[in-house]
């Protein structure tokens, strides 16, 4: 879940170029999350024990 200041939403809801650049940090944040969860486990390429 994102929770966003009152004053960040609204201007969301009127600027494309922001909502962009905030859904690039979020992605970029929570896919390095994951990517550092997959090393300490020890998977590879992401297809675990199949």
């Amino acid at each position: 879940m994102l929770s966003l200041l009152y004053r960040l939403r609204y201007l969301l809801a009127w600027d494309h170029g922001l909502v962009c650049a905030v859904l690039g940090v979020s992605v970029r944040i929570v896919l390095g999350f994951q990517r550092h969860r997959v090393r300490r486990y020890g998977i590879r390429d992401g297809a675990g024990d199949r």
